[in-house]
């Protein structure tokens, strides 16, 4: 049994006042969280099951335990909006946050931000000269946010962990142990972003044409890490955790929209598209004992979500290859077949190994998105149609692909083994050999074939049908004889189409990363419905 309680508070005061061409507001609030918990649990072995009271239950086969906890967010908040005469406006909040995840002199952090924006469209000298543009506005954007996510809280206190395990000194009775909480670190505290950002909206001849264009920039620093120093197996703990990496992300968006009516036939188009990438900027990290090492492990100042893994350059077409090729099995290659994935020998010391690990493609994050929204009516029909899609990143097959019978044959293969690499006849170990598309399969796998390569690092971009609605609403002349104000029937769908590149993404929903497919595929669902409006 347990409780799960948060208690939340805010009050605010606000002010608004208009001085002729002056627009004046300003907010202060007050806002705290206090999410607390308590749990608790206990059983005996009931020796007689008609009789299922605690205190009739086995002394020796009984088990119980419980804990509490809670924690304290708190915040003060100001906000001061100005604008004159629509065109030039500015706003500041500052916000003074406090947790109690940190010490008491490392609790409270001050963030600023600023935006400001300027209609130059509404300049005299932009409307008697550039009159075709109903709408042209320049905003740009700084602020420092203070962020608490990830931190274990209170690892400013020296303490114990109790209980910490059970130990037995005589026979049937156990001794609950302590251990030590680690080393305190006082210093710990909030990890800020620093958020930038610059834009413009613009509307051509009332809305015919829209355009909003947004750059951005995010510097994150005092993000968690812990050093990594070498220290003696008498030291006996680990360093605490410290406000030492830092990273960067930034992007641009994109949004482009046309609305317009001919007639009695009307229609909008509206685009969008989002392309970021994040790099670490510092990663706390032991030095190197070679250049090859700092190479392959060193990720400061380099983009994050990539993949390393092994260069697929071909499969090997007969045993002959396979002699006469750089060892990849640490056996001579005496355990390849024909079909087996040949890897590229990076460095030329005819072994492939770690050491021919290089970046072989994008991570499974993208760093573009994009949607495109059509909308038409025409005499009672209209149409709404959205599609969306992601690009520049990639999904790295797992095991539920590459192992073609898992569990050693006793689970069904998947349909994509057909294309493997086979013989003729598989009763006769002589017969010729048919390179597939997949290598040959092994009871229990191969691991040579299940390494992380480029074959199976596919490209995940897509674009998919979301959703398609198509209606029609009945003259409210028809409707009104039978006393219904509006009548609509309609249709629509969800997940449709999907479209991806590559004979293997078939098998794999690119929305969802996890590449062993192990979840609940994307339902295709299709509805017809009338309403009804009296």
């Amino acid at each position: 049994m347990g409780n799960n309680i948060t208690k939340d508070m805010q009050f605010s005061l606000n002010y608004t006042r208009t001085f002729g061409t002056h627009d004046i507001s300003a907010m202060a609030m007050y806002q705290a969280t206090n999410p607390s918990y308590e749990w608790m649990t206990g059983f005996r072995e009931f020796m007689i099951n008609s009789l299922p009271v605690l205190n009739a239950g086995n002394d020796l086969k009984q088990n119980n335990g419980g804990t509490e906890g809670s924690s304290l967010v708190m915040a003060l908040i100001g906000r001061v909006n100005y604008a004159y005469a629509n065109k030039y406006m500015i706003e500041g909040v500052l916000r003074y946050d406090g947790s109690s995840t940190f010490a008491p002199d490392k609790r409270w952090g001050t963030f600023p931000s600023v935006s400001i924006g300027w209609r130059i469209s509404e300049e005299s000298f932009f409307k008697e000269n550039i009159s075709f543009i109903s709408n042209f506005k320049l905003r740009a954007s700084y602020g420092v946010v203070g962020d608490q996510g990830g931190f274990s809280p209170f690892q400013y206190l020296e303490g114990y962990y109790y209980p910490s395990g059970k130990y037995l000194f005589t026979e049937n009775v156990t001794t609950i142990g302590l251990s030590s909480s680690g080393i305190a670190n006082p210093d710990l505290t909030w990890f800020e972003s620093k958020i930038a950002n610059i834009g413009f909206e613009l509307s051509i001849l009332n809305g015919l044409f829209t355009a909003e264009f947004d750059m951005f920039r995010r510097d994150r620093s005092g993000l968690m890490a812990r050093r990594n120093l070498t220290l003696p197996t008498s030291f006996g703990t680990e360093l605490p955790e410290e406000n030492l990496n830092s990273d960067m992300t930034r992007g641009f968006e994109l949004v482009l929209g046309h609305n317009n009516t001919i007639g009695d036939f009307t229609y909008g188009v509206k685009s969008n598209a989002t392309i970021t990438r994040s790099r670490n900027k510092y990663v706390e990290r032991a030095p190197d004992s070679n250049k090859y090492t700092n190479w392959r492990n060193n990720s400061n100042d380099r983009n994050k979500d990539l993949t390393w893994g092994y260069t697929m350059i071909g499969q090997f077409r007969d045993y002959e290859e396979i002699l006469n090729s750089p060892v990849q099995d640490s056996n001579g290659n005496k355990s390849l077949l024909p079909g087996d994935f040949k890897y590229k020998d990076l460095n030329g010391d005819n072994i492939i190994d770690d050491n021919d690990v290089s970046v072989i493609g994008l991570g499974n994050t993208p760093f573009i998105y994009f949607g495109l929204n059509l909308t038409a009516a025409w005499k009672g029909f209209d149409v709404n149609v959205l599609f969306q899609g992601a690009g520049g990143h990639k999904i790295q097959l797992g095991s539920a692909f590459y192992q073609s019978f898992m569990n050693e044959g006793n689970s069904n293969g998947m349909a994509i083994w057909i294309e493997r690499s086979h013989r003729v006849d598989s009763k006769d170990p002589a017969s010729e050999w048919i390179i597939g598309k997949l290598p040959p399969v092994r009871k229990a796998g191969f691991a040579n074939n299940e390494k992380v390569n480029s074959y199976y690092l596919l490209d995940a971009d897509y674009l998919r049908l979301k959703n398609l609605e198509i209606g029609y609403t009945v003259p409210k002349g028809l409707t009104s004889k039978i006393g219904v104000d509006k009548i609509r029937v309609f249709f629509n769908g969800s997940n449709l189409l999907t479209f991806t590149k590559g004979w293997l993404m078939k098998n794999i929903d690119p929305e969802n990363n996890n590449s062993n497919a192990w979840y609940y595929p994307q339902a295709k669902m299709y509805n017809f419905g009338l309403s009804l409006s009296f």
